[in-house]
């Protein structure tokens, strides 16, 4: 940051001499509630908030050191009129580039908490900011995806303009995020259609299919009782019905999209899309055993041997249940020096 610090200047939290800060100046419009993070900074910060005109005369309203990780989070209530100085400084003589993230909220709850006022997103692709700080539950919400309790969810309100797949992401969000979709027009009687709590570290993602012209309510809550800013991204993928191996499944969710492997065409044990490392590739077109990613090459040969008589259920190329066996090696050279897939479904 290159900042210092000044005579009479307090230690931010405790914590940050010798100082090295960064002031910022807000008013507040009306009561409420302020909540301020360095979520997404590269150094070890501190913050603080006072009151008053001098610096030798002033009042601290909340400071902190590591809320999360080494960033830092306060929560204040704010009176209309008031103006708040906020302070950004390092652990000590930490230094570096840092974010102030802010929100607002003149009641304390935000104006998405509840079911019934959820924000409408637009059709197809869409991403928006928001907070869960002031939010509260509702009688007969669910608890999302079972670690959300006790609720403080916002909502969402989301329609699918087509048949497709759909892609809903809290990545970039500053605390350990749950998000759910649901369909139903009321929060006491709704019905999940994905959940998720930890998806990349500590933030959410959920796909799934979507019908033309379903509203789906998306909440996005805390684990237990974490609260924070909210970054959530939906993307839409329409199908357009188009079935390039004719086996049953449209390629927009096709595992195997060259590699018949769906309900029309199953496989030797009668399978359908069977996947059975979890890898978006399905058995048919994935000897990638060792999940490099890459071209099928001698690495997979020897995971190949060495799964050879057994059970192995990856190894199981041609989905027919059973032992590893000269079947699966056929479809094993057939794939050999070829990269797994191509798959319709995201990795």
């Amino acid at each position: 940051m290159l900042a210092t610090g000044e005579n009479f200047e307090p230690d931010h939290a405790g914590q940050s001499s010798p100082r090295a800060s960064v002031w910022y100046r807000w008013s507040a419009v009306d009561s409420g509630v302020l909540r301020l993070d360095t979520h997404g900074s590269d150094f070890d910060t501190t913050l603080a908030v006072y009151t008053g005109s001098t610096m030798w005369l002033l009042t601290e309203r909340a400071s902190n050191d590591d809320s999360e990780g080494a960033q830092s989070a306060v929560t204040i209530a704010t009176v209309a009129g008031t103006t708040y100085r906020i302070a950004v400084d390092g652990f000590e003589a930490d230094e570096g580039e840092f974010v102030l993230n802010y929100a607002w909220s003149a009641d304390g709850a935000p104006a998405n908490d509840d079911f019934a006022v959820r924000t409408i997103l637009p059709g197809g692709a869409a991403g928006v900011s928001g907070s869960t700080f002031g939010a509260t539950g509702e009688p007969g919400e669910p608890d999302h995806a079972f670690v959300s309790a006790p609720a403080s969810s916002v909502w969402w309100s989301w329609t699918a303009p087509a048949a497709g797949r759909v892609t809903v992401s809290t990545a970039g969000s500053s605390f350990d995020t749950v998000l759910a979709v649901y369909t139903g027009s009321a929060a006491g009687g709704l019905s999940e259609v994905a959940a998720d709590d930890d998806h990349v570290d500590l933030t959410s993602q959920v796909v799934f299919g979507a019908s033309a012209g379903t509203d789906y309510g998306i909440a996005v809550d805390g684990f237990g009782e974490s609260q924070g800013h909210v970054e959530l991204a939906v993307t839409f993928e329409q199908d357009d019905g188009t079935d390039s191996d004719a086996d049953g499944v449209t390629d927009l969710w096709d595992n195997c999209l060259l590699a018949p492997n769906g309900p029309l065409k199953p496989d030797a044990g009668g399978n359908s899309q069977l996947d059975a490392d979890g890898d978006g590739y399905g058995n048919a077109c994935d000897a990638d055993l060792d999940n490099s990613g890459g071209i099928v090459n001698f690495a997979d040969l020897a995971a190949f041997r060495a799964a050879f008589g057994t059970s192995s259920a990856a190894a199981d190329l041609n989905g027919s249940g059973g032992i590893v066996n000269f079947a699966d090696l056929a479809a094993f050279r057939s794939l050999f020096g070829k990269a797994p897939g191509p798959s319709g479904m995201p990795p």
